[in-house]
C-alpha cells in the first residue's frame, strides 16, 4: 500500500475514532437527562441521530477519499508504465535501425578493407642456401679451394606462394632478391621474372590456383649458385 492512501486510511479512522467518543460522549448526556422533561429527551434524540449521521458521514468520507487517493495513484502508475513502454519501444526501433545500418555497411567497408589490403599488397618470403653439388670437382691449383658448382639437375627450387581472396584479380606479381646474409629490407632488389641474376632465376610467369574461399598466386624460383646463398621475396597486389 503506497503512501498517500495509507495516510488517507489514518485519517479516515482518526476521524471515525473522534466521532465516536462525541458519540458516547452524547450518549451519556442522554442517559443523564432521562430525568428532564420530554421537550429534552427530544433534543437528545435528535443530538443522538445527527452524531449517528455525523459518524456515518465521516466513514463514508473517508473510505470514499481512500479509494478516490488509490484510484489516482493507480491511474498514474498506468501512465508511468504507458509511458516507460513507449520509451523501451523507441529505444528498440534505434537499435534495430542500427543494426539494419551495420548489416547494410558491411559489404561496403569489407570490400574498402579488401581494397586497401590489395594496394598495400600480400608477400611471402625464403631464404635459399648455396647450392652443393653431388659431382666431386676437378681439383686445379686454380680450384683448389673453388665449390663445385651445380648443374641444372641439382639446383635447388622453391616456391614463394602469397594466399589472396579468391574473387580478387592479380594486378601485379613484384619480385625481389638479395643476398642470404644480409636483412631483405636493406639489399634486396626488384628482378624482373626469367631473367639470370647470378647463380638463380625466377620462373617468366606465375602461376594461380583455386582453394576454396583462396587463391594462391605462386612463383617458383631456381637457384644454383654454389657459393652463396640467396633472401628471395615476392609481392602481390590485387583488386577484390
Amino acid at each position: 500500500m503506497s503512501d498517500p492512501v495509507l495516510a488517507a486510511l489514518i485519517a479516515a479512522t482518526a476521524t471515525v475514532i473522534t466521532s465516536l467518543l462525541q458519540l458516547k460522549a452524547s450518549l451519556a448526556r442522554e442517559i443523564a437527562a432521562r430525568a428532564q422533561s420530554s421537550a429534552g429527551r427530544r433534543r437528545n434524540r435528535t443530538t443522538f441521530v445527527l452524531a449517528a449521521l455525523a459518524l456515518a458521514a465521516t466513514g463514508a468520507g473517508g473510505f470514499a477519499l481512500a479509494r478516490w487517493m488509490g484510484e489516482r495513484e493507480a491511474h498514474a502508475q498506468k501512465e508511468l508504465q504507458q509511458e516507460l513502454r513507449a520509451r523501451i519501444a523507441d529505444l528498440q526501433q534505434t537499435v534495430d535501425a542500427l543494426g539494419k545500418t551495420r548489416e547494410e555497411m558491411r559489404p561496403v567497408l569489407e570490400f574498402e578493407l579488401l581494397r586497401r589490403q590489395g594496394e598495400t599488397g600480400a608477400s611471402v618470403s625464403a631464404t635459399v642456401d648455396r647450392c652443393r653439388s653431388l659431382t666431386l670437382p676437378v681439383l686445379t691449383d686454380d680450384t683448389l679451394d673453388a665449390p663445385a658448382g651445380c648443374s641444372e639437375a641439382e639446383a635447388s627450387r622453391i616456391e614463394l606462394c602469397v594466399s589472396v581472396p579468391a574473387s580478387a584479380t592479380v594486378t601485379s606479381v613484384e619480385l625481389h632478391a638479395g643476398p642470404a646474409e644480409t636483412a631483405a629490407s636493406q639489399a634486396e632488389q626488384l628482378v624482373v621474372p626469367g631473367e639470370d641474376i647470378g647463380g638463380g632465376r625466377f620462373d617468366a610467369a606465375h602461376r594461380e590456383r583455386l582453394e576454396g574461399e583462396l587463391k594462391y598466386v605462386c612463383q617458383t624460383y631456381t637457384h644454383w649458385s654454389s657459393e652463396s646463398g640467396r633472401s628471395v621475396r615476392a609481392l602481390v597486389r590485387y583488386t577484390p
